[in-house]
């Protein structure tokens, strides 16, 4: 299709979105954590932006649209701070020892 603009309507920066919910978001880390009797399920840590309010169930309200349905975390809990190494990554074990 030479010459010929193409639009894909479900992608690109004007697709519309919960911009509370996604400017809220300072940090995130998602975990697979083996549950009883249903396998390995999503769980996120996330931490807010100074000054900023999102409730878990609104967090994962706007997961739920943005990903497939076996992708979202079936569990978010708020922290302060995610714990960083030296070069800046997420110490994901620390993570996981605060877990609920």
């Amino acid at each position: 299709m030479a010459g010929k603009r193409v639009r894909d309507e479900g992608r690109g920066p004007g697709r519309p979105r919960d911009e509370r919910v996604d400017r809220a978001v300072l940090d995130a880390v998602v975990d697979l954590v083996a549950e009883k009797g249903l396998g390995a399920v999503p769980m996120d840590a996330v931490a807010l932006r100074p000054g900023a309010e999102a409730t878990p169930e609104e967090l994962r309200e706007f997961v739920r649209g943005q990903v497939a349905a076996y992708k979202y975390p079936r569990v978010v809990w708020l922290v302060d701070a995610l714990p960083k190494g030296a070069t800046g990554k997420i110490l994901k074990r620390e993570v996981a020892a605060t877990r609920p």
